[in-house]
């Protein structure tokens, strides 16, 4: 059965110095109490057009509602366009919602600030959203962004290891020892005969710096790597092909990865504004399939210092794509798999990790599927049409 890994990790070099900041990732449970927060272009807020027209759908005049929604990353950076897609393309302001997007330094401060009421919603890496519910904090996980692994394991394309157990006896690199990612990737292994706690193999902490990384990996000097989504598309961009170990995404079972969490009193007053919130970024990730230039036109708007290199950037954007557009075409945009929840709250229990949790618990309380059905009631082809005319270019 496939997993979904649960954090993102810090910075990755890239070959233009610009664009450092816009790596640094998501780390569960990471951050302190002081964040250097990026408010970003609301729906107000309308990106450049080659010509009068704009991308955004006409406006009701009717009051709108306000909201306030972080992100787990500094800058707004592509990895996090659903919700500056759909703010630049007006879908905010079709939901009837007027909503100020606020990138922080991580999912910790996040969970702070809904916590105490300081804000509505938050996009929260699952591991620290899950520890937020470890401690019965008001907060519900209502969709999902990310529907594919943020960590995938590596291995070159080509080579001899051909599957999980082909790691028994082997060295398997991992970019943080103590990351959120290790006990989901043991669990992994775990599950495929290889016992990392039994010593059936070792994890090598090699940080994210890759030119070094490659070679070991090409020489078998590490037999496969734990690789987050940013360090794949810098690879990708760069033409490198692998092999990836884990099977495919099973939705019945996968872990949350970074799912929609909003503050009780939201969900329980005002549960259309809810909707709305998850079915425009929904759109928004239709309009940024339907046209990827469009999209990357809002995002060099919202963080200019990403956009230096096109190519790059176009490669980044397929790949964020990928990682949020649902694995088949007959699941709905957000899906949650509750059962997948529980399983991730059970790996995460281990009282001696500072990190880990004390003791199991039911999420049933804190993930909720009851509103996907309404968020993709949508008409995605005429979203699909309104990309296709919109008059935004990019470079």
């Amino acid at each position: 059965m496939r997993r979904h890994r649960t954090t993102f990790v810090g910075l990755v070099a890239v070959a233009a110095t610009s664009l450092l900041l816009a790596f640094m990732f998501f780390a569960a449970g990471c951050g302190g109490d002081e964040t250097t927060t990026t408010a970003a272009p609301t729906e107000t807020t309308a990106p450049p057009t080659t010509s009068s027209e704009t991308t955004a759908p006409p406006t009701t005049t009717a009051e709108l509602t306000k909201l306030t929604l972080y992100t787990p990353l500094p800058v707004p950076t592509i990895a996090m366009m659903m919700p500056f897609v759909a703010a630049g393309a007006g879908f905010f302001a079709e939901e009837g919602l007027e909503v100020e997007i606020i990138s922080s330094d991580s999912s910790t401060f996040e969970v702070a600030q809904l916590s105490s009421g300081k804000g509505d919603a938050g996009l929260i890496v699952a591991g620290s959203a899950i520890g937020a519910f470890a401690q019965a904090q008001p907060l519900i996980a209502v969709w999902e962004m990310i529907t594919h692994p943020v960590f995938d394991l590596i291995t070159p394309d080509g080579g001899p290891i051909m599957s999980m157990a082909d790691l028994k006896g082997k060295q398997i690199g991992v970019e943080e020892a103590q990351s959120g990612e290790i006990p989901v990737l043991k669990a992994d292994l775990r599950a495929a005969g290889v016992d990392i706690d039994k010593g059936d193999a070792q994890l090598v902490p090699l940080g994210d710096d890759y030119a070094p990384i490659l070679p070991k990996l090409e020489s078998g000097e590490i037999a496969a790597m734990s690789s987050s989504y940013n360090s794949l598309v810098q690879l990708i961009a760069q033409g490198y092909t692998y092999r990836s170990l884990l099977p495919p995404v099973d939705p019945e079972t996968a872990y949350p990865e970074v799912p929609l969490v909003v503050h009780k009193d939201l969900y329980q007053n005002n549960p259309q504004a809810v909707v709305g919130l998850a079915r425009a970024m929904s759109k928004a990730l239709v309009f940024a399939k339907a046209n990827p230039d469009a999209a990357l036109a809002i995002m060099k708007e919202a963080f200019p210092p990403e956009h230096e290199d096109p190519a790059f950037t176009r490669k980044y954007m397929d790949r964020a794509i990928f990682m949020s557009w649902p694995v088949s075409d007959d699941l709905p945009f957000g899906q949650m798999s509750l059962s997948g929840a529980q399983a991730l709250v059970d790996v995460l229990v281990d009282p001696s990790s500072p990190s880990g949790l004390e003791k199991s618990f039911d999420v049933s309380p804190y993930f909720t599927i009851d509103l996907i059905d309404q968020i993709n009631d949508f008409d995605r082809a005429a979203v699909e049409k309104q990309a296709a005319e919109s008059t935004l270019t990019y470079p």
